[in-house]
């Protein structure tokens, strides 16, 4: 038997986003139990417990699913001599009302370090502008400030895609009692961790060789982890009236797998 514990009303937030994304609303079930699973009987409120013999715990575990947003890109326009690219970038599983989608507000900080540069705004998604370079010069290329560093191209060979780059290091201050010969070891270790191919590194300057496709990935995955957030608590709930008639049954019902379907509502496409 699956025994689930559910929540009788709805919880507010000032942010109506952040209420969607993170507060318990009524209906939403709050843990699934098996029937040897202890609990308070009757439960207090703001709890209720519904009990369905039919089914088991695993059956009925996925109203606790909550829906995540994921990214989807379209490549709009591609630059040979530039190595660069206008992408377009929209999230999955938002709703009719607009909860879930993807704004510029929510990623153009997070674009702008990765050395890219928003041109416009469509439903639900952005669009801008990056190349390989900005990338390598960026700051979330190499997860910290590089301002100091001045970063030249040195040359660019379309058919493998490998690009040579020259970062002069000598306007960055060490930090106390680093020396020249431990900065550019550090540096070197980030070129290789970066999985670049150090070609040089004296004179306040390092030149290395890295890979379009190495680039791309790195950003993907970085901007697919950042973007992927709860962007609602529960992916489905039970029917407020259907939880008032439990609340006047003393909190406590048994009801059919049947019965209880006709009352699960998709929360998402509210």
């Amino acid at each position: 038997m699956a025994i689930l514990l559910g929540y009788d009303k709805d919880n507010t937030h000032p942010d109506p986003e952040k209420e969607y994304r993170g507060c318990y609303r009524k209906g939403y079930v709050v843990e699934v139990f098996e029937n040897d699973k202890p609990y308070v009987n009757p439960p207090q409120p703001p709890f209720f417990i519904l009990s369905i013999p039919e089914l088991t715990k695993a059956q009925v575990e996925n109203y606790m699913g909550q829906w995540q947003r994921a990214i989807t890109y379209n490549v709009l326009q591609r630059s040979v001599p530039l190595d660069g690219w206008r992408l377009e970038i929209k999230a999955t599983n938002a709703n009719v009302s607009g909860k879930g989608h993807l704004t510029r507000a929510k990623v153009e900080e997070y674009i702008v370090n990765w050395g890219g540069q928003i041109v416009n705004v469509v439903k639900n998604g952005v669009r801008f502008d990056i190349s390989i370079f900005s990338i390598v010069k960026s700051r979330n290329f190499w997860g910290r400030d590089v301002t100091p560093i001045v970063f030249a191209e040195v040359s660019y060979d379309q058919g493998t895609g490998v690009h040579r780059v020259s970062a002069n290091y000598n306007a960055v201050p060490f930090p106390p009692g680093m020396t020249m010969e431990a900065f550019e070891k550090m540096f070197s270790d980030a070129v290789t961790d970066k999985d670049g191919t150090v070609v040089s590194n004296t004179g306040g300057a390092v030149v290395f060789d890295i890979g379009r496709d190495v680039v791309i990935q790195r950003v993907r995955d970085e901007l697919q982890e950042h973007s992927e957030e709860t962007i609602c608590r529960r992916q489905k709930y039970l029917d407020p009236a259907f939880v008032d008639a439990i609340i006047a049954n003393g909190r406590v019902m048994t009801a059919t797998a049947a019965q209880v379907l006709g009352y699960v509502r998709d929360r998402l496409v509210e």
